[in-house]
């Protein structure tokens, strides 16, 4: 029986997807509104030099006054020591809100995994501004050592990609992501395993 183009392509593709095709709901790993108020400043040990100025509880996160730092992109950051074991998430996240911002700035959320964290994975989710409201990820798959997570927090940096930007100070809040309805749940994951899918196909052609 003649075989025909549309099926052999659908074929093809199903086979290179074959040793991906795991989609299901995702599940987020996200810090609680207590861990947020207690996370510890590292500003100065990731090389920085801006600070936290003050946070207060609001709503179910937390509302940040940072000062921006006027070395290394303005960077400040927090984290959260401890963590234990997350090797049943897909990913790891914050709900932000860029309260106020005179200039615009970058929030990475960042995990550490290891006895020591020297495993250290972020998302950057790009430039924002006063007004945004946005969920930032970090796809889990492939980290090693989810089973000993050292910390994880957030970064903040001025945008511009000036590496000594003047101060400012801006607000932001930080918040736990909600748990998401069972369609955006799927969603997550089907994007969480293109991503997947991607690194898969780049080590591949590495190893040519």
């Amino acid at each position: 029986m003649p075989v025909r183009p549309l099926a052999t392509a659908t074929l093809i593709a199903g086979l290179l997807l074959a040793p991906c095709v795991r989609a299901r709901a995702a599940s987020i790993f996200t810090p609680t509104q207590q861990q947020l108020l207690n996370a510890q400043e590292v500003t100065v040990l990731f090389g920085g030099n801006g600070s936290v100025l003050s946070r207060t509880p609001d709503g179910s996160g937390v509302l940040f006054e940072i000062a921006g730092g006027t070395i290394d992109f303005g960077k400040v950051a927090l984290r959260i020591l401890g963590g234990g074991n997350v090797s049943g998430y897909d990913a790891y996240g914050v709900h932000v809100d860029i309260v106020l911002a005179p200039n615009p700035v970058e929030i990475n959320p960042f995990i550490q995994t290891g006895p020591t964290g020297s495993t250290f994975v972020q998302d950057v989710p790009g430039v924002k501004v006063q007004g945004d409201s946005f969920d930032t990820i970090v796809p889990l798959a492939g980290v090693p050592n989810l089973d000993n997570v050292f910390g994880f927090g957030f970064q903040y940096f001025t945008a511009g990609n000036v590496v000594n930007p003047p101060a400012q100070t801006v607000w932001i809040r930080v918040s736990p992501i909600p748990e998401l309805s069972p369609l955006a749940a799927i969603g997550l994951g089907l994007a969480l395993l293109a991503c997947s899918c991607q690194r898969n196909r780049t080590r591949a052609r590495a190893g040519r």
